[in-house]
Parts: structure tokens; sequence; C-alpha cells
């Protein structure tokens, strides 16, 4: 089966954790103007101004890249791992080489709901690197 997102890029499901499939999706998602900007979603690094509609329309793919990350990260699995382990996937895999990248699917996944920081902004000087935790929450029914 085949989905299309609004920028009418072809993608198979279960969408691959790759560089090229979030930045894909990343980048359809974003408001293609201030008017269009319905969210707009702090990650690490980067905030993003997101269309809700085509965040929406990505869900799936969102999901489906979301549950390629470790067993760690999850909540029901691992309660949350530090972000700068999230450039690996689940098989041990190192998906992409820049934090950037990472930070784009850490937006993506609190646009849907899916992502959240386990302590707030303040306390992530707590952290190894100053860099905080993240906890990847799909819910029943989703693709993990």
């Amino acid at each position: 089966m085949e989905l299309q997102t609004t920028n009418k890029i072809a993608l198979r499901e279960p969408m691959k954790l790759t560089s090229e499939n979030v930045e894909a999706i990343f980048k359809d998602c974003l408001a293609e103007s201030d008017e269009k900007i319905r969210q707009i979603i702090s990650g690490v690094r980067i905030k993003a101004g997101f269309n809700r509609d085509k965040v929406t329309a990505n869900r799936d793919n969102i999901l489906s890249m979301l549950s390629c990350l470790p067993k760690e990260f999850h909540a029901f699995k691992g309660g949350g791992w530090t972000f700068l382990n999230l450039c690996v996937d689940a098989d041990g895999r190192q998906w992409t080489d820049f934090h950037q990248m990472c930070d784009m699917l850490v937006c993506l996944g609190i646009a849907i709901g899916a992502v959240k920081f386990l302590l707030a902004r303040e306390f992530w000087q707590c952290f190894p690197g100053g860099m905080p935790y993240v906890v990847v929450d799909i819910p029943k029914g989703g693709a993990a």
C-alpha cells in the first residue's frame, strides 16, 4: 500500500527511519507561510512552525519512524533515553550523522503527541552533554 504526502512523495508502509525520510516528512509538514502556521514546536535546538493538517496527514509515517527507535526510548519498555543516542535505530545501526536530523524527528514526534522530554529544559544541564532525555509514547493502535 502506498501513501502520498501532501508534496506527492510516494512512500511505502511501514516507513523506515532514514535521514531522507525524516527530512522529507519534516519539510512536508512545515507551514508554507506565517498565516498557515498552526503549531510551533520547540525541539532540542530548533523551532518549527508546522501546518497541522500536514502533520495529521503524516501521522502514520512519523509513528512508523519512531517505532524504529531502540526500546530504551519507548515509555513502556525503557522509559526514555538520552537524545545523544537518538541517531541509532533498534537494530543498532546509525541512521544519521547529524543531531539536527534527530531534532527534526523529535519535533515531528512532539507535534503528534508521541514524544516528550522527561524533564523541563532548565534541568537539561544535569544530563550528559546537557542533552535531554526523550521518551516515545506510541498509543495502542499506533505503529509500534
